[in-house]
């Protein structure tokens, strides 16, 4: 399947980014007050729920990976139960590979924030954010130099616990310098001078005017502020974060404006990992500045959307870029095995009824186009099988498809009768079906009700199976015959 003209989403599992940073453990610890506490007049805080989640270079490394890219995540940590639960919450993602190291009395730094009714009303931080000693700096930069020649990308997560140092960050930029590898930072403090060097700054708006001694409440003064910033300190380019104003970019004389794109903000808590996540991603497979904006800007509006610390699901971010961009609004429709369940669950959590129907949709005709509509009729939403190229040469031989597999797939996304077009490779849709587990299974009158493929399935579970009444006169294998007869007559 592809994602449009322009961008690949699967590409970006071919990303390997080594992320370099402070890690934290973030814990969300939900609760209700209905009284006041007798011994001082504050509200007692009945616990009911604690949640861990992944922060700082951590949250990055999870956001990498969960859009299927490799991340190399060196930090530090410390020998106690923070660590382990940060390790725990990290295993899932199996595509990153942690290197920690731990410094003798340094913790793993926990934050911990306490919930009412949807709302903060305390955090916690349980941290030490004193700089490293020379000799856990030694031992980073050992480890720094063992695997940065198998990546294509640096990102330094700095959120000032004292682990990325001038000389450390310096001895980054020369190490990815020799490398000819691509450097993004997102920064801590005003004093920039230790990122000197670097290939992309993203600082957010408090951290730029901080940086810069500039005000940044227009367009323009934000980007004078990037600028000044740039020129000072060598670095090539800058993305300023904006909150609801958006993201800006500064890149060889270039700017790039991008509003923000949340429908509604419930939590902004880790969307500076996101932005950082998938600039890295996009810049480190070779894209431009201003296609990796556009992916990270659609990327923040999704997870500001989201309670904590989240990450997203290549499905999300898949269906939420086809809708940023008109051109290729008719892929929308357009699924494949990895995403269908998500659209089929979406659907059925709304209380909605699913259709499926398959065939090779060769040359679009009559019959196909009355059995569409026959299908959606019977259903709240109507998913269609379609072969690919090579599961139609096995059916039908060597000489078809007469269409390719997007070209049938774009046909069908373009009719109103169909919700969701996803490709399948195998001779039978079975394994779809099973997959999908429709409330109504469609066919056309060339079928039996015996003959049916998932059929005794569907019924067993109690949905419906109907068979369409055949068209006579109406058949792509037809209509190729008789174009071949009449090409015949004509020579």
């Amino acid at each position: 399947m592809h994602d449009g003209d322009f961008f690949s989403m699967d590409s970006l599992a071919q990303s390997r980014v080594l992320c370099v940073g402070d890690v934290i453990l973030d814990q969300y610890v939900y609760g209700a007050a209905h009284r006041l506490s007798p011994e001082a007049p504050i509200p007692v805080f009945e616990h009911q729920q604690s949640i861990f989640s992944l922060g700082g270079a951590a949250n990055v490394a999870a956001n990498i990976a969960t859009m299927g890219g490799h991340c190399t995540l060196i930090s530090l940590c410390g020998q106690d139960a923070a660590a382990d639960t940060l390790r725990h919450t990290l295993s899932p993602h199996t595509t990153v590979h942690p290197i920690f190291l731990h410094e003798e009395g340094r913790p793993t730094s926990l934050k911990t924030r306490y919930v009412l009714q949807s709302k903060q009303v305390l955090r916690v931080d349980q941290e030490q954010a004193t700089p490293i000693t020379n000799a856990t700096e030694s031992a980073l930069m050992a480890a720094l130099q063992k695997v940065i020649p198998n990546v294509s990308m640096v990102v330094l997560s700095d959120y000032g616990k004292g682990l990325l140092t001038p000389a450390l960050c310096q001895f980054l930029m020369a190490q990815a310098k020799a490398h000819n590898l691509p450097v993004l930072v997102d920064p801590k403090g005003k004093d920039y001078s230790k990122y000197r060097g670097a290939t992309l700054i993203t600082p957010n708006r408090q951290e730029l005017a901080e940086a810069s001694g500039l005000p940044v409440a227009t367009d323009d003064q934000v980007v004078a502020a990037c600028e000044t910033i740039m020129k000072t300190f060598d670095i090539k380019g800058m993305v300023a974060t904006r909150s609801e104003q958006g993201m800006t970019g500064v890149w060889s004389g270039s700017v790039f404006h991008r509003p923000t794109r949340a429908l509604s903000v419930y939590d902004v808590t880790g969307a500076g990992d996101t932005v950082v996540a998938f600039l890295a991603m996009a810049l480190s497979i070779g894209q431009s500045l201003e296609m990796a904006m556009d992916l990270a800007n659609i990327a923040a509006g999704l997870v500001v959307q989201k309670r904590g610390t989240a990450t997203l699901t290549p499905f999300e971010v898949r269906r939420a870029y086809r809708q940023s961009h008109p051109e290729t609004l008719s892929d929308l429709k357009l699924t494949d095995p990895r995403d269908v369940r998500d659209y089929v669950k979406t659907w059925r959590d709304q209380g909605l009824s699913i259709g499926f129907t398959n065939g090779c949709f060769d040359l679009l005709h009559l019959g196909h186009i009355q059995l569409l509509a026959f299908a959606r009729a019977r259903c709240d939403r109507l998913v269609v099988g379609i072969n690919s190229d090579a599961s139609v040469k096995r059916l039908k031989g060597p000489t078809r498809p007469i269409n390719d597999e997007i070209t049938r797939q774009k046909i069908l996304a373009a009719l109103e009768a169909v919700d969701a077009v996803v490709l399948f490779d195998d001779d039978t849709p079975a394994a779809l079906i099973a997959e999908i587990a429709p409330d109504y299974l469609i066919k056309g009158g060339d079928y039996t009700l015996d003959t049916i493929v998932g059929a005794p399935e569907i019924l067993a579970r109690g949905g419906r199976v109907d068979i369409f009444p055949t068209i006579k006169g109406h058949s792509s294998t037809g209509i190729i015959a008789r174009a071949q007869k009449t090409r015949e007559e004509v020579v």
